[in-house]
């Protein structure tokens, strides 16, 4: 038993660089999973109303604003691996919100294009959002907005 106090007391030397790193980003990490986290609860709970969560939405929106058509794509861009994203099709399918075909151009090749329901779906999600997102960033300056843009896409990059 006291093998294992030992272990769990036992701490980097703090003249490691990765420990110290980790001493000083560690409380940043702890508190943007939490702010991730609560972020999207908000909008899984908004958007029962609609039927769908965040993740969905998100999808749902990639196939509307951006040039992802295939499974690979929205994986790549909503940053899932593909086995998930294949998964996440699925129910988005079954539920009639988007559709699979196979590309004219290569057969072995699926596009995923939205169905009017889907569009519908984004529509109503629209009416939910702005007050969602009223209330998590009232308290934000533009300054802070941008300030804290400019920091997510440097970890994004990283």
């Amino acid at each position: 038993m006291s093998d294992i106090l030992h272990v769990r007391k036992w701490r980097w030397p703090m003249t490691d660089p990765v420990n110290e790193v980790s001493e000083r980003t560690q409380p940043f990490l702890i508190a943007l999973g939490k702010a991730c986290n609560r972020v999207t609860a908000e909008l899984d709970a908004g958007l029962q109303e609609v039927g769908i969560n965040a993740r969905q939405l998100g999808i749902l929106l990639a196939l509307a604003y951006d040039d992802a058509r295939s499974p690979a794509a929205l994986a790549k861009l909503v940053g899932v691996d593909p086995g998930r994203m294949t998964r996440l099709l699925d129910v988005l399918k079954s539920r009639g919100l988007l559709e699979r075909d196979r590309s004219d151009k290569d057969r072995r090749v699926v596009d995923v294009s939205l169905t009017q329901e889907g569009w519908e779906t984004i529509a109503r999600s629209a009416q939910v959002i702005p007050e969602i997102r009223r209330r998590r960033l009232a308290h934000f300056t533009q300054s802070d907005l941008d300030a804290l843009s400019v920091l997510v896409r440097k970890l994004l990059d990283g």
